[in-house]
């Protein structure tokens, strides 16, 4: 039998050593459904220990104890925590494209973000041409704030009280006054797209448009960014309406239908 190797990072406390101990369990589990006993013994931990890790990870649907037969297999919450990856990967596979035409008909850098927790992740880039820096966005977390794309998918969310408190800035320029904030979430909506100018980054600026589920839910921001002397506050307008297009092309690749009149 494969023995699974436990994580090489030591650190001090039970804790850390439960989850590493737990992860392993997950990812012998993934060759198939197995006893306390046996995940014991190629975890070299006592048995008790093991069913102690095994009824958290039950208790959380994370594996289930087959009946009749006491071995444990996968259960459906890593399945529920798969889909989620899926969805994102399928996302960036369909915006690509479209990103890409983008880019190159502005000749600056397209960011694809999402919402997570309290700051927006890029999941995908295209550098542009006429990018000064090859900066990678990439897996970035950002204040949505600071942000074009975290104010679109602010601006479209049921409640956004919650976010508007304690706004920390990125720089001088950046909104820390909710009431200006919500201003500029309403003129997001009624516009169909925000930008910031030099909020995130000194010269820096950024022009975002949502991208809508079948369901239609905002559930990503597609963004142009830029040194702020060739992104400025008169070209705005002009890539808005871009970004905004970009945004419904790929909206309609999910599935996303324009409502009737």
């Amino acid at each position: 039998m494969t023995r699974v190797k436990q994580g090489s990072v030591k650190r001090d406390g039970a804790a850390i050593q439960s989850v590493d101990r737990s992860l392993a369990i997950l990812e012998h589990l993934s060759r198939g459904s197995q006893s306390v006993t046996e995940l014991a013994r190629v975890l070299e931990i006592h048995k008790s220990t093991a069913f102690r890790l095994l009824a958290t990870l039950e208790s959380r649907g994370f594996v289930i104890q087959e009946s009749g037969r006491g071995k444990y297999r996968l259960g459906m919450a890593l399945v529920h925590l798969a889909a989620s990856v899926t969805a994102d990967l399928d996302l960036v596979k369909l915006a690509r494209p479209i990103c890409e035409t983008l880019s190159e008909t502005v000749q600056e850098t397209v960011n694809l973000a999402v919402l997570e927790g309290n700051e927006v992740i890029n999941l995908d880039q295209v550098i542009g041409s006429s990018a000064v820096v090859s900066m990678n966005w990439v897996g970035k977390r950002s204040p949505l704030s600071c942000t074009s794309t975290g104010k679109v998918l602010l601006a479209f969310l049921p409640d956004t009280k919650k976010y508007l408190k304690g706004l920390e800035p990125c720089t001088e320029h950046s909104i820390t006054d909710a009431k200006q904030l919500e201003q500029q979430l309403g003129d997001v909506r009624k516009k169909g797209y925000g930008f910031t100018v030099e909020e995130l980054e000194l010269g820096l600026s950024a022009v975002a448009a949502p991208v809508w589920s079948a369901k239609r839910e905002v559930i990503a921001a597609v963004c142009i960014s830029g040194p702020s002397y060739r992104i400025t506050e008169e070209r705005i307008p002009e890539l808005g309406e871009l970004t905004k297009r970009a945004g419904l092309e790929i909206s309609e690749k999910l599935g996303w239908r324009k409502a009737e009149d």
